[in-house]
């Protein structure tokens, strides 16, 4: 930074003879210092020629830039950082994964809906439902092929029951971790129930 500002005072040696080069030397000196993010106090830390091409009002002295380098955050402030995180982090987690278990099941439901919606088109063809029962996923694929769930399938497993060839309900049916035994249905006439959800949803009507 010093040799920087000499070169400048050897410049400015010739701005009496060129008034132009005194503005000049105020332009490169300002840079250099806005570059380096550097202010200083007084023009006492400038070459002496340089003095009258620029205004060092309200800089920061050569002791001040020497602190700004040796700032930095304490121990204690980085432990006081880190625990605000782990409480931030002890609400948003569990909060986080309750709204993915509940998308989940949004998702059952919704794979439910259109599972209607091809068996109603079956019996808009045919003028009947399928009168036998299907035992998972799969089967009723087979029956099925247009149906493509969006849930997976280690999460919830589709079956239908108390099927004839006028009524029948579908099931969802949670297998692993929290949703084991979470049971989601819908019936022929639009009837739609959840049990056995307490973590994501009450037993009652859908979400």
């Amino acid at each position: 930074m010093v040799v920087k500002l000499l070169r400048i005072d050897q410049v400015h040696d010739s701005s009496q003879r060129n008034p132009h080069l005194c503005v000049k030397t105020h332009e490169i000196i300002s840079f250099i210092l806005s570059s380096h993010s550097i202010y200083l106090h007084s023009c006492r830390y400038l070459p002496a020629n340089a003095r009258d091409c620029i205004d060092c009002q309200g800089l920061l002295t050569r002791q001040d830039i020497l602190s700004m380098k040796q700032s930095g955050f304490t121990l204690i402030e980085l432990l006081v950082v880190i625990a605000i995180i782990a409480i931030i982090a002890s609400f948003s987690v569990p909060s986080y994964s309750a709204y993915i278990a509940r998308e989940k099941v949004r998702t059952a439901q919704s794979d439910l809906h259109l599972l209607s919606l091809r068996i109603e088109h079956r019996y808009q063809r045919v003028l009947s439902y399928p009168p036998s029962n299907y035992d998972n996923t799969a089967s009723l694929q087979s029956d099925l092929p247009n149906w493509r769930p969006a849930s997976n399938s280690t999460t919830f497993q589709f079956s239908t029951e108390n099927a004839s060839t006028t009524s029948y309900t579908l099931k969802a049916t949670g297998l692993t971790g929290k949703f084991k035994d979470c049971v989601i249905a819908m019936t022929h006439d639009g009837e739609k129930t959840i049990s056995n959800c307490t973590s994501m949803a009450a037993d009652g009507e859908w979400i």
